[in-house]
């Protein structure tokens, strides 16, 4: 008898020990919720990652884009008020513009011309961003505003945009 009471201990200490190492339901299912916030937040992270690695690829390429459009009018030998404008080739996600204008500087209202060239594109939000590189590429002698604008335009432009005061001044910069 002392036997087969061995046996039968024996066998209980079995089958507690089958019970007791598996997992509950509940155990199973709060593990499979926790790895699932885990997951999503990693995957919510991932994806601002990759959206913000292709923003600053088209804000990249944008870039490039109005930098060339600027070296193309510095090196020219004169320049002419215009406005040019267009989609690259090489990026089809950018629009460029280009203007060549004449404006009177702020200060002392002496006519400059300047460049300025401006590449936009859609963020990975839908937004519109823009590029903006600007250049003064000369002064104007009073001659050659004269050409470019007539008497009342002249007066216009530098009543609008001399400043008066050094204290104007230093707002303004």
């Amino acid at each position: 008898m002392n036997n087969a009471t061995n046996n039968s201990v024996v066998a209980r200490r079995a089958v507690g020990r089958l019970e007791s190492a598996g997992f509950t339901l509940l155990e199973v299912l709060t593990a499979l919720a926790i790895l699932g916030l885990v997951s999503s937040s990693v995957l919510v992270v991932i994806d601002r990652c990759v959206s913000s690695a292709a923003d600053s690829s088209l804000r990249l390429e944008a870039f490039e884009l109005a930098r060339e459009n600027l070296e193309k009018v510095l090196v020219r030998d004169s320049v002419e008020e215009t406005v040019e404008y267009g989609r690259s080739d090489k990026y089809p996600d950018v629009t460029w513009q280009t203007v060549i204008e004449a404006f009177p500087e702020p200060v002392n209202g002496d006519m400059w011309i300047r460049a300025v060239c401006t590449a936009e594109y859609k963020d990975s939000n839908g937004e519109s961003q823009k590029v903006e590189l600007e250049h003064w590429l000369t002064a104007l002698t009073e001659q050659q505003a004269d050409q470019l604008m007539d008497d009342e335009d002249m007066e216009r432009l530098e009543a609008e945009q001399i400043l008066a005061t050094a204290e104007e001044a230093a707002e303004y910069a």
